[in-house]
């Protein structure tokens, strides 16, 4: 999901019918799910506009919906194999030039680093690593999808 659309999504000065919306936001709207959105209606004494929380079932094309203003999007990652290159502990990074191999120690400090786990998802730290790849388990880093 983009993070961008989702913050536009949840500005309450944003008026637009579901049906106004483009499609992007429609289906972002859709992907956050109607337990995370609100739909604007008149007040009971129709003195003014204010947010309600949506219910279950599906967006109306009349209604004007936005992200309520404490969602926050469910982090997205990538896993990738750790592997041995020469003798080397890292991991093979596709389309990063000129050298797709990254060395374990280095894997922390790139931007998207987010850790090493087994491929249950059961965290490993990275003094354990190798002694994980010794005894012939698989070792999985992971990185934050870029939204």
């Amino acid at each position: 999901m983009n993070s961008e659309l989702i913050e536009r999504l949840k500005d309450n000065k944003i008026h637009a019918i579901f049906d106004d919306l483009k499609p992007e936001a429609n289906a972002c709207l859709r992907e956050v799910g109607f337990e995370n959105c609100e739909w604007l209606t008149c007040s009971g004494d129709g003195d003014g506009l204010l947010w309600m929380q949506t219910e279950e079932g599906s967006f109306l094309p009349h209604l004007c919906y936005r992200i309520q203003a404490n969602y926050q999007p469910k982090q997205e990652y990538v896993d990738l194999p750790v592997v041995s290159d020469m003798q080397w502990l890292g991991v093979k990074i596709p389309n990063r030039l000129p050298y797709p191999f990254v060395h374990l120690h280095c894997l922390p400090s790139l931007p998207y680093f987010a850790n090493f786990c087994t491929p249950s998802g059961e965290y490993v730290n990275l003094a354990d690593v190798a002694t994980f790849m010794s005894e012939d388990k698989d070792i999985l880093v992971r990185f934050r999808r870029d939204n």
